[in-house]
């Protein structure tokens, strides 16, 4: 630096020299005495004004490098006051008293408040204290630990809303929760980046609501022990909630996954509602136990969604729903009434191998794409009344132990006699197969709706329907 500074110096000075000595040269007049004299005064005074600039050249630098020692100095100064403090903040979350505790997180947030560049710094050492043992379950109401962990959830929460402004918002590439013991936990209107909660044991009712998930953000193996609700929240990557066990009522209402989302293996002990969520990427439901009644009506599904091996024991509601894609619920146990109403099934679809315990229906529906029922078992009613298939349809190896309605259904393509529900033989039309009655389990004779122009009148008769007048183009 101080060679910079000297041919500063030298540079200034010469450079005013010569400006200052062609401007006196151009006064000189060739052979007056007189104009020579003062042309040599004038060198003179150059020579003092050059020494002089120099000076002042080498004094602004000097006050330059003075300047900028001192500003040196300052930093390193604060960023090792900075390290004091946050050392001795860290130090105090260790005190055995849970007042010290306190402080100790109220000068981590201070820092974090005074210095952005410290947020993240601050950010982890949050998550690592609420990442330390505890037992919210076993530990007394009174103790003072609560009271700690309660205030650490709490600036968490607070500075991670995105409704406090810009300048207020704890921007941050990452929250580390895993195996953490959480008590009640509000998180709605927060921006949450690469968030992992895994193994997190939410003790206390959790609200999401409206909350954006950032980049990719892991529930797996969580427990809600309470009421958990992600109303209206925002999932921009994929999300896994595999063997996440929800103890209380699980809201998923409006929620909006963009990415995969993994529930393997997950427990819902009550409810789950998912109505009007969208899932537009795919969905793995597999393997998951819904103890009480499952709500996806009016549900989207834009691409591939996998409910098999799953078990829907309180009734499973998907009225309005919108399968986009290849839709799979192989070798599903419904032991409540299924509800498919109204459902617009727009991939290739399968229920092989899936028992329904109750009464199903699929009133309305519409499947876009050939759709399998192989060896699915019908324990009770199953209605299909004014069902479009529009392609082919398989009943294969199915049993139906119940009354099957398939009144108004339109089929397509005709796959094979073995393909549909035993003993019906659908109507030709113009239009596809359409079906006119319903089979009775005691073999009754089927109530058959007023024909059209058109239809064909069937009865049953033992060994299947007899086809009694002919058929017309419709």
């Amino acid at each position: 630096m101080l060679l910079v500074v000297f041919a500063l110096i030298l540079l200034g000075g010469w450079w005013y020299y010569d400006l200052q000595m062609a401007e006196i040269e151009s006064l000189r007049v060739p052979g007056d005495a007189k104009a020579d004299l003062e042309i040599a005064k004038m060198r003179l005074e150059t020579v003092r004004a050059t020494l002089t600039v120099a000076a002042g050249i080498g004094a602004a630098s000097a006050l330059v490098l003075s300047f900028r020692r001192q500003q040196h100095d300052e930093f390193h100064s604060t960023q090792q006051r900075i390290t004091e403090l946050r050392i001795q903040a860290v130090e105090q979350l260790s005190s055995d008293n849970a007042t010290i505790r306190i402080g100790g997180l109220y000068n981590l947030e201070r820092l974090g408040e005074q210095h952005e560049e410290l947020r993240q710094l601050v950010l982890d050492e949050i998550c690592s204290y609420l990442r330390r043992p505890f037992d919210l379950v076993t530990s007394p109401p009174a103790d003072p630990e609560r009271e700690v962990r309660a205030f650490a959830q709490e600036i968490l929460q607070r500075r991670l809303k995105r409704r406090i402004g810009r300048r207020n918002y704890w921007s941050h590439n990452r929250l580390d929760l895993t195996d953490a013991a959480l008590g009640v936990v509000d998180f709605s209107d927060c921006r949450l980046r690469n968030v992992n909660f895994t193994r997190v044991r939410f003790n206390g009712p959790a609200k999401f609501h409206g909350t954006s998930f950032e980049g990719p953000t892991s529930f797996t193996g969580v427990v809600f022990e309470q009421l958990v609700s992600f109303f209206d929240a925002r999932f921009d990557d994929q999300v896994d909630f595999k063997e996440a066990a929800f103890s209380s009522v699980a809201d998923l209402s409006r929620a909006s996954f963009s990415g995969a989302a993994w529930f393997t293996k997950a427990r819902f002990a009550h409810e789950v509602n998912c109505s009007l969520a969208e899932f537009r990427e795919y969905l793995g439901f597999t393997g998951v136990a819904v103890d009480g009644y499952a709500n996806c009506s009016g549900t989207v599904f834009h691409s591939y969604a996998n409910f098999s091996k799953s078990v829907f024991a309180g009734g499973a509601d998907f009225e309005l729903a919108r399968f986009a894609g290849v839709t799979i619920f192989e070798e599903v146990a419904f032991e409540a009434h299924a509800d498919f109403e109204t459902v617009s099934f727009g991939g290739w679809t399968s229920f092989a191998r899936s028992t329904f315990r109750s009464s199903a229906s699929f009133e309305h529906s519409v499947f876009k794409e050939s759709t399998v029922f192989r060896e699915s078992a019908w324990n009770w009613r199953a209605s299909f009344l004014m069902v479009h298939f529009n392609a082919t349809v398989d009943f294969e190896g199915s049993a139906f132990l119940d009354d099957v309605s398939l009144n108004g259904a339109l089929l397509r393509q005709l796959l094979h006699d073995q393909s549909l529900p035993g003993r019906y033989r659908p109507v030709e039309t113009s239009k596809g197969f359409r079906f006119l009655w319903t089979v009775k389990r005691d073999g009754s004779e089927p109530v058959v709706p007023q024909r059209r122009p058109g239809d064909a009148e069937l009865q049953l008769r033992p060994g299947g329907p007899e086809l009694r007048s002919g058929v017309e183009s419709v």
